[in-house]
């Protein structure tokens, strides 16, 4: 969980030269520190939800700020499942223009998106619209995930599954 991973190694410095830049929300700042606390940590397979998990990191420096900065953390692991490759600079570039989730991206018109993102991508419109797509895939999968799971816990499906297990 907390192995060294090159890619995630030096995230905290990126954030902190897209901070200087006006790519980055100056509120990101923490997360820089956090990130600068804990070197090994793997973004992409650490169990942010797990009160052990999150207890075992490094919060000096930040404990009165432990909440936001596990939030942003959290959002980090989002916006990074859309990026191909989990590019840190754009994933970072995103988040500090307001993108937090899939459904912050699909709530965008897709030639808004492709058009006001470019510029993260180099301008590779490609790249963008691979974001919006899969944003897309993740938004459709977790409507579907939740209505099912309102389906399974209406009145009458309860009672179907009491008749059939009976």
């Amino acid at each position: 969980m907390l192995s060294k991973s090159p890619a995630q190694a030096s995230l905290g410095k990126t954030l902190r030269v897209l901070a200087r830049r006006g790519k980055a929300n100056r509120s990101l700042a923490k997360l820089a520190t956090f990130l600068d606390a804990n070197p090994g940590i793997d973004l992409s397979c650490i169990n942010l939800f797990d009160d052990a998990v999150v207890s075992s990191l490094n919060w000096k420096g930040i404990k009165k700020r432990r909440n936001e900065v596990l939030s942003q953390l959290q959002t980090y692991q989002r916006v990074m499942r859309l990026v191909e490759g989990a590019d840190r600079t754009v994933v970072l570039g995103l988040m500090g223009r307001g993108i937090g989730s899939a459904r912050h991206v699909t709530a965008i018109p897709r030639p808004r998106f492709l058009e006001a993102f470019a510029d993260l991508f180099d301008g590779d419109r490609k790249a963008v619209d691979r974001v919006y797509q899969c944003a897309l895939v993740t938004r459709s999968a977790l409507l579907l995930r939740y209505l099912r799971f309102r389906q399974s816990h209406e009145p009458h499906a309860r009672q179907i599954n009491r008749l059939t297990r009976g």
